[in-house]
């Protein structure tokens, strides 16, 4: 485990539209429902940085050109907007509540970062630029096709900028290599049913933490 709290960091991780959202909250519910203290975090986050990296990928914050055109922030930009994001997190969020004992349920983390990120720039980097984020207890990574993922996405209304079938190919190879032989990764397949997939996972934890 990490560090020498009693709490315990989850992530849930994988491209757009794999349900990292729905299964953190589905856990985090679980959890409490069992009078376990547990919270949902996300990453980008609601804060400063969090929200105008959000206006980056809604495409309402671009970079002007000298010729008048605009085009999106790039990646190495992005790459220290979301570690910025993410030790204010730590330091706002998740660190205190692990330190009081609580399970952190978080959708996305740096896994995100490298995964995306790395896709136009410097991976290596990318992770370098990361090097300072506490590493979760344990990441369910729910893999799914881009295709399936799109599909799910057209269901929602607004697109984001990484919603591409060639972009996320290339994100879910990032991931793939990524997560190869991490012992505290869990590889699981999101198309299954929901409730399966929750079931699973909570199983998981509930049985990390009573042996704690």
């Amino acid at each position: 485990m990490t560090g020498n709290n009693s709490g315990l960091f989850v992530v849930i991780e994988g491209i757009d539209g794999a349900g990292t959202t729905t299964q953190a909250r589905k856990l985090t519910t679980r959890l409490q429902r069992q009078n376990k203290k547990a919270i949902f975090t996300f990453e980008p986050t609601d804060g400063p940085i969090g929200s105008m990296i959000r206006q980056v990928l809604r495409r309402r914050l671009v970079t002007p050109k000298q010729d008048g055109s605009v085009e999106p922030i790039n990646a190495n930009t992005m790459t220290l907007l979301f570690s910025a994001d993410r030790l204010d997190h730590l330091c706002s969020q998740i660190d205190p509540a692990l330190e009081d004992g609580q399970v952190v349920v978080c959708d996305r983390y740096y896994y995100s970062t490298v995964a995306y990120q790395g896709v136009d720039g410097d991976i290596e980097w990318v992770k370098k630029a990361n090097e300072k984020a506490r590493r979760p207890d344990i990441v369910f990574y729910l893999r799914i096709s881009p295709e399936i993922s799109l599909t799910r996405i057209g269901n929602r209304g607004e697109s984001e900028i990484y919603e591409k079938v060639d972009f996320l190919e290339k994100v879910s190879s990032n991931y793939d290599e990524i997560f190869h032989d991490d012992d505290i990764v869990v590889t699981m397949d999101a198309t299954r049913p929901l409730n399966d997939l929750a079931d699973e996972i909570y199983q998981i934890v509930s049985g990390i933490l009573t042996a704690k």
